[in-house]
């Protein structure tokens, strides 16, 4: 069975412009998972490697640190 409905035409452009508004925000989302700042000997054990490892990875700049209080912090997946 079809059926017609009356829609106005400028309130259709307003919702097809939302629409297409709202898919490029879904396009552009980068969705990562929660990131939590350890210490490295927490960061270490997190992972099962040791404090050496995870200081030459930061000297590699292969982990994001930041300095917290005088501590260096490393950004960790939980």
């Amino acid at each position: 069975m079809n059926q017609m409905i009356a829609v106005d035409p400028e309130r259709l452009d307003r919702m097809e412009r939302q629409l297409s508004e709202l898919t490029d925000l879904l396009r552009s989302a980068k969705i990562q998972p929660e990131r939590q700042w350890m210490t490295i000997p927490q960061y270490a054990a997190h992972i099962d490697k040791s404090v050496r490892t995870i200081k030459r990875r930061i000297a590699d700049g292969k982990l994001e640190t930041a300095d917290q209080g005088g501590e260096c912090m490393v950004r960790a997946l939980v």
